[in-house]
């Protein structure tokens, strides 16, 4: 059996301020974003206290599916970046492999 080699992306979400829904109807933009999560699943998750900046570490493990999925579903929030980011453990290695 293959080993299934997991990778983590940094996903940044800027959420523009004319974003309607979150203006004109804030417990639905609570819930979308409710149902995202629970779709996506991400390992972690950040909201920045002073801009409009959604952070969110997420496992993919077949980058050409799940990676145009998880854009489709963020990217009617606003700005999408992605990043593919490592832990240290992991960079160590793939340095140390060099």
């Amino acid at each position: 059996m293959q080993d299934v080699k997991v990778m983590k992306y940094l996903f940044t979400l800027k959420v523009p301020n004319e974003n309607r829904m979150l203006i004109e109807n804030p417990e639905a933009a609570k819930k979308g974003i409710k149902e995202i999560i629970e779709k996506i699943k991400p390992e972690a998750m950040y909201f920045s206290t002073i801009r409009r900046l959604i952070f969110l570490v997420i496992n993919v493990e077949d980058p050409h599916v799940e990676l145009r999925q998880i854009f489709e579903n963020l990217s009617n929030w606003g700005n999408l970046t992605v990043d593919p980011v490592s832990t240290s453990e992991q960079f160590n290695t793939f340095m140390d492999s060099q």
